[in-house]
């Protein structure tokens, strides 16, 4: 059975590749005419070439992972994924901004990081390397 984007269509994957290069392969032979032998060649060896995870061709059966279609298309995929995740993040950086703001300010918030770091500094004076403590603090930056 074949699965697309976690749907489940009830298609043998065998059958469902077959149709698809011999689609792929007809209408592009088909728009070209004249160059039907050599178009058809090129579009046979994209779809039945194997290659590894990096789009290499390869002989190695293990690293025979996806033809050189199905490489290019996840490359595609992952691209386009990666900038609307970026895009989406990019668009609530100011409400994630606020909400940290906001819990750095919470009283728990301020007592669990004042327990830790006490509980910090006191595991580090009974370890038996010598313990060098730094603190530094700066005025903060007034907001225009």
């Amino acid at each position: 059975m074949s699965k697309m984007l976690g749907i489940d269509l009830n298609v043998d994957n065998e059958y469902m590749e077959q149709v698809v290069k011999d689609t792929v392969l007809f209408g592009i032979s088909e728009a070209l005419e004249e160059k039907h032998h050599i178009v058809e060649n090129l579009v046979e060896a994209v779809l039945n070439t194997k290659v590894d995870e990096k789009g290499r061709p390869t002989t190695y059966s293990y690293d025979q992972k996806y033809t050189l279609l199905e490489y290019h298309v996840r490359q595609l995929l992952s691209e386009e994924i990666k900038t609307q995740i970026n895009l989406f993040v990019e668009e609530k950086r100011p409400l994630v901004r606020e909400k940290i703001r906001v819990a750095l300010q919470d009283k728990n918030t301020i007592d669990r990081f004042t327990d830790n770091f006490i509980r910090a500094i006191g595991e580090s004076l009974e370890c038996g390397w010598k313990t060098k403590i730094d603190i530094n603090f700066e005025s903060p930056e007034k907001e225009n």
